[in-house]
């Protein structure tokens, strides 16, 4: 897990609640951006597209306008959504680990087992 990086000047004493929401928000925001399993970036997508009030609440604690977070992060969210629609939805366990766009793949049977190889 990633940590903020926070400067304290000498004698301003930290805030521990404001740095645990800060934690909260960025790690919805690594989430979005950085996971690898595609239902749970997309779970992350849709909290911070929504601009609901869980999100509003979280940025409010976290010392940040929740319209302004909201406002710089729109347009990459759509981009990575429009990148994670790209993947299609398989049924393995193992599906998110390593997201490979669906065109890619094609499975084989030999020997009774399935193998998933990249085609062009």
């Amino acid at each position: 897990m990633k940590t903020l990086n926070t400067v304290h000047h000498i004698g301003e004493t930290r805030n521990p609640l404001l740095e645990l929401w800060s934690a909260v928000l960025y790690t919805a925001i690594d989430d979005a951006f950085n996971q690898v399993r595609i239902a749970e970036a997309r779970h992350a997508l849709a909290w911070l597209k929504g601009c609901g009030e869980d999100f509003r609440l979280v940025c409010e604690y976290a010392n940040r306008d929740p319209e302004y977070v909201h406002r710089k992060l729109i347009k990459k969210l759509k981009k990575r959504e429009e990148y994670l629609n790209g993947f299609k939805a398989r049924s393995s366990p193992y599906n998110n680990l390593f997201p490979v766009p669906g065109k890619w793949l094609h499975k084989t049977k030999t020997n009774y087992t399935t193998s998933v190889e990249l085609s062009d």
